[in-house]
């Protein structure tokens, strides 16, 4: 059956909505990329194993050359700073 005209201006608004989405999606990860760069090293470095390599807090340590409960500690800091840093360049409330 054919799409009616009311139909195909519905299908076209989601398709639009679904393509904004995913670009809001695409900036707030970049803006979080960057929020993340900007750290210190060490911290960087912390947030980067634990979120993108999934690295346990143990693991961190010892690649950092921290204990367990330090590499948590920082990592626990590291997000206030990244969340705090997002509101304030971005307005974003994660």
């Amino acid at each position: 059956a054919k799409e009616t005209y009311l139909e195909e201006e519905l299908h076209q608004e989601q398709e639009e909505e679904t393509v904004s989405t995913e670009v809001e999606k695409k900036q707030v990860t970049l803006h979080i990329r960057k929020v993340i760069a900007d750290l210190d090293e060490r911290s960087r470095r912390i947030v980067e194993y634990r979120l993108f390599e999934e690295k346990s807090y143990k693991e961190i340590g010892e690649l950092v050359g921290i204990r367990e409960a330090t590499a948590k500690v920082l990592f626990s800091r590291a997000k206030v700073k990244i969340r705090e840093r997002l509101k304030e360049e971005y307005g974003y409330e994660i």
